[in-house]
């Protein structure tokens, strides 16, 4: 969502007094075209997620640890994204995939998109595979990690990405964290 970060406080630095959630909307269906509906869903279910969690990322300097942070790292838990809204948010991504699935440019935009979930469940793989069974929800991936790692780092390559968060993780991690969800 880095694109709609930047275009979103330009346009408000240029003009303070602007509707943010008018401009969200205005720039969703811009970038997004068909599958701005979809998106703007999996926006409000992710803000929901954190709001109900109390969850704020705030930037902090911190000379004692040795640099900068995003926010106390016992806010970023299970409970701001809890299976129900994972399950939820991925659904409106695969709809806004499908949405756009005869226009690449729209769809390697949407497929950019669900790279930041994509990253939480090989992450949480285990626990949240645990919990759709536990609640007798259909797992929605394909049942290896692996094989989500890998359309991960395919959707990583055609977007141009080469490392995962500001730190620079390396794609590479990718597909240890699925070795490791598929033991």
């Amino acid at each position: 969502m880095g694109e709609l970060r930047a275009w979103l406080l330009a346009k408000l630095l240029w003009d303070p007094a602007r509707d943010d959630a008018g401009l969200i909307r205005e720039f969703l269906r811009g970038y997004y075209g068909p599958a701005a509906d979809p998106i703007q869903s999996y926006l409000d279910v992710m803000h929901g997620a954190a709001r109900r969690a109390g969850f704020y990322a705030s930037y902090k300097y911190h000379p004692w640890a040795g640099g900068h942070s995003y926010g106390p790292p016992a806010q970023a838990d299970a409970r701001l994204v809890a299976f129900p809204a994972v399950q939820e948010a991925w659904e409106h991504l695969k709809k806004a995939e499908a949405a756009v699935k005869d226009d690449p440019a729209l769809l390697g935009r949407v497929q950019a998109t669900q790279l930041p979930l994509m990253y939480l469940y090989l992450s949480r793989w285990k626990e949240l595979k645990a919990k759709a069974d536990q609640e007798k929800i259909a797992w929605p991936l394909p049942a290896s990690a692996g094989e989500v790692a890998r359309r991960f780092a395919a959707i990583a390559a055609t977007n141009g990405l080469e490392s995962i968060g500001q730190k620079g993780g390396m794609l590479e991690s990718i597909a240890g964290i699925a070795e490791a969800a598929d033991r």
